[in-house]
């Protein structure tokens, strides 16, 4: 902990974007999000962010070929085959 108001060469000041305190750059980390934030406000980054998906087979385990297409002309079907 550095005192207020005291100089040290490079050390400034920045403006913690999360807590909006006022912190020397010596209390600030870089987080993940590449924000400059104080050591407080500094969390890593989530390991769940780091998962990856595994491709799924789509296909069903027993197919069989898609039938030919049958076509119906008029009169085919009349009332006594309902």
């Amino acid at each position: 902990m550095t005192v207020q108001g005291v100089y040290i060469p490079g050390d400034n000041y920045f403006l913690c974007p999360v807590c909006g305190f006022k912190k020397r750059v010596s209390e600030g980390r870089r987080r993940w999000d590449n924000e400059f934030v104080c050591v407080n406000d500094w969390e890593p980054r989530h390991p769940q962010e780091f998962v990856r998906g595994r491709a799924d087979k789509m296909l069903p385990a027993i197919t069989r070929p898609e039938p030919a297409d049958v076509f119906i002309d008029v009169g085919d079907v009349t009332p006594e085959d309902l």
